[in-house]
C-alpha cells in the first residue's frame, strides 16, 4: 500500500497547510510508503521531505482540475485528496490500515470530518434539504449523500472510470442555489453505481472558521466571531496533536 496525499491550495493558508503536512508526517513516522503532492500556486514555502510541488496558477480556482492533476502525478495505489486546511487525527493511519484490511473491495471511502469544536462538518448541507444530498452521514445509512471534495480516499483504479470535472459546473435548484465540482463527481459515482464506503471509526479535522454546527444543521457565522472561535479551538487541538 503506497499512499499519495494530494493537497490542493491557493497558497493563502500556509500555516494551516503546514499543519496538514505535519499531521501526515506524524501519522506516517517511520514509513516510506507515501508521498505528498501539493497542487496549486504560491506553494514554494511548502517544500520539504517526501513533498512533490506541482505549480498550477489558477485565478478561477479550478479545484477539480487540481485534483485530476494530483492523480496524474501520483505514484500511489491509493490517493487521498484533501483541502489545505484538513488535519489528520493523531491515529488516522493506524485506523485506516484497519479499515483497508477489513474492506477489500472499496474504491472510494471517507471518514468523519469534524470541526475544531468536535461537531461534524456538513459541507453543502448548509443548504440541505434543497438539493437532497449531504456528505455521507455517519449517524445514519441513508443514501442521500455526496462525496465532499474536502477529504476523500480513493484507489487510483477509480480514476480509470471517473474523474473530477476540470471546469466549475453549477446545479441550480428551485430555491436558486448552485453547487460545483464535488456534486458533479458524486453524480458520476451514482450513475456508475459506485458505492462510497465509510469508516465511522476514523476522523480528520477541518479548520474553516466560516462554519459552525450543532450536529443537525450548519450555519455560517460572522467572520469576526468565526475567527475568534476557531482560534481558541485551533490552539487546543494543536496542543493535543503535539503530545
Amino acid at each position: 500500500m503506497y499512499l499519495s496525499f494530494c493537497i490542493v491550495t491557493e497558497g493563502k493558508r500556509i500555516k494551516k497547510t503546514k499543519l496538514c503536512i505535519e499531521s501526515i508526517y506524524k501519522n506516517l513516522a517511520g514509513q516510506n510508503n507515501y508521498e505528498i503532492i501539493v497542487v496549486g500556486n504560491n506553494i514554494s514555502k511548502l517544500a520539504g521531505k517526501k513533498i512533490k510541488l506541482v505549480e498550477m496558477f489558477d485565478s478561477s480556482n479550478l479545484i477539480g482540475k487540481k485534483r485530476n492533476l494530483g492523480v496524474q502525478k501520483s505514484n500511489g495505489d491509493i490517493i487521498i485528496h484533501c483541502d489545505d486546511d484538513i488535519i489528520l487525527d493523531i491515529d488516522w493511519f493506524e485506523k485506516f490500515k484497519q479499515f483497508n484490511k477489513k474492506n477489500k473491495d472499496w474504491l472510494i471511502c471517507s471518514n468523519k470530518i469534524l470541526l475544531p469544536s468536535g461537531n461534524r462538518f456538513w459541507d453543502r448541507a448548509i443548504i440541505y434539504p434543497n438539493h437532497k444530498m449531504v456528505p455521507y452521514d455517519y449517524l445514519s445509512n441513508e443514501a442521500v449523500f455526496y462525496q465532499t471534495g474536502g477529504f476523500s480516499i480513493s484507489k487510483i483504479d477509480l480514476f480509470s472510470k471517473v474523474s473530477w470535472v476540470d471546469e466549475i459546473p453549477y446545479y441550480a435548484t428551485e430555491a436558486g442555489f448552485k453547487y460545483n465540482e464535488d456534486i458533479d463527481f458524486s453524480l458520476k459515482l451514482k450513475d456508475l453505481n459506485i458505492n462510497i464506503d465509510f469508516d465511522s471509526n476514523n476522523k480528520v479535522w477541518h479548520f474553516d472558521y466560516k462554519y459552525i454546527s450543532n450536529d443537525h444543521f450548519i450555519n455560517r457565522c460572522s467572520e469576526e466571531e468565526g475567527r475568534q472561535k476557531e482560534s481558541r479551538e485551533f490552539k487546543k487541538l494543536i496542543e493535543n496533536l503535539k503530545k
